[in-house]
């Protein structure tokens, strides 16, 4: 299979996958503050899990997208992304089967050229926020935290009603992350691929007096 064509099938479940865990993390921020009247009624900060489990996933998507635009025009097999979207759009047609909204929602972004270098960049910030949200989406997680801020006995005073499980998009949407990372490794153009910058990203950051990046050390042992 074309590198172009591989890539194109996995970013759309990654988009999926993302789209829909912005949306529930997001549900579960907003049910908090519909729901607990701590929250509805008085003013509060945000330092709340639950904003940083909603920023994540929202975050994750929107670069998720960016990515995408800016790798959508690569040559890379005899074919681009966007030309590998528009023929799964074109089997849907054909097919006679329903329109797939995520499909159509890759296919709007406006292509934005980046540089290898940049668009790994991209990968790894956009695994970052996803693996984030996935660390604040189990409810052990977010007891922990809220029995930091408020004691163990006031966890349920600050939670919404009734719960908003958000452990399973988030965990998918790493999973799905991860495969498309797989292959992006090996994407790229002009003698260069995402793989070999973020090697290149982890050897500056020893020739700089850094510790190794361990989300690049995932990302490179997929």
């Amino acid at each position: 299979m074309a590198a172009a064509s591989r890539a194109t099938k996995h970013i759309i479940k990654a988009h999926k996958a993302l789209k829909q865990a912005a949306e529930i993390t997001q549900q579960k921020l907003d049910a908090l503050l519909a729901t607990n009247a701590l929250y509805k009624l008085f003013e509060h900060d945000e330092k709340h899990p639950y904003y940083a489990l909603a920023d994540a996933g929202s975050q994750a998507l929107k670069k998720f997208e960016l990515l995408v635009a800016g790798v959508m025009d690569w040559l890379d097999g005899g074919s681009t992304i966007g030309e590998e979207l528009d023929k799964a759009k074109a089997r849907q047609v054909v097919d006679g089967t329903e329109a797939d909204t995520d499909l159509d929602a890759l296919r709007l972004l406006q292509p934005n050229l980046v540089s290898v270098a940049d668009a790994a960049k991209l990968l790894l910030s956009v695994y970052q926020s996803a693996l984030v949200a996935e660390s604040w989406s189990s409810a052990a997680a977010t007891k922990f935290a809220l029995a930091e801020m408020h004691g163990k006995r006031n966890i349920t005073k600050h939670q919404e009603t009734p719960e908003v499980k958000v452990a399973t998009e988030c965990r998918t949407a790493l999973r799905e992350l991860k495969k498309l990372c797989k292959v992006l490794r090996d994407y790229g153009y002009d003698g260069s691929t995402v793989g070999k910058e973020l090697e290149r990203q982890q050897v500056m950051r020893g020739l700089t007096g850094h510790s190794k990046d361990m989300s690049i050390e995932t990302l490179l042992a997929l």
